[in-house]
């Protein structure tokens, strides 16, 4: 299998789950994710999960923690944490709500949270501490419109010792 939960049009919830130690590794024709949400209608709630010490490689640029295809995302109090991975959290044309989340000591080649052609999304109440990201893209990039990070007075954000650049250890 290329993923390890795979959502295609449905409403799923996923409660207090803990995903460790898994390894995702397909060819570079598939996508392989933890959690691949995929199509229009498809609606994922990620509520208290843990994701730890996963590795997800695909012969190219398509290994994910949670992969997001034309849906909506929910995200709240998860953790992400001592992955390995291509993107983390890779959310294309999707909706996608985080909050209160936690994303340590993760190594990704892009981004900690890669968002392209999203709208109505919106990052709160969460914390990005020791994550790094050689190729230098950012902790979070964003390549669409209609993104909030942070916003009300207690729903900001906390960035610490996040390392971007462009070499390889």
């Amino acid at each position: 299998a290329h993923n390890i939960i795979y959502i295609s049009s449905y409403y799923a919830v996923i409660h207090n789950c803990i995903f460790e130690n898994n390894e995702v590794i397909t060819n570079p024709l598939n996508h392989g994710a933890i959690i691949y949400v995929r199509e229009h209608s498809a609606h994922a709630v990620l509520s208290q999960c843990s994701f730890r010490n996963n590795y997800t490689y695909v012969g190219g640029d398509k290994g994910s923690i949670i992969k997001m295809f034309w849906g909506e995302l929910t995200m709240v109090n998860c953790t992400l944490a001592n992955n390995f991975h291509l993107y983390p959290m890779e959310i294309d044309y999707s909706r996608i709500t985080v909050d209160n989340c936690t994303f340590d000591n993760n190594v990704s080649r892009s981004a900690i949270i890669n968002l392209v052609g999203c709208s109505n999304s919106r990052i709160s109440r969460s914390r990005f501490t020791n994550n790094r990201v050689p190729d230098g893209m950012g902790t979070i990039h964003i390549e669409t419109t209609d993104v909030v990070i942070g916003g009300e007075s207690d729903s900001g954000n906390y960035f610490s010792c996040n390392r971007t650049d462009t070499t390889y250890d």
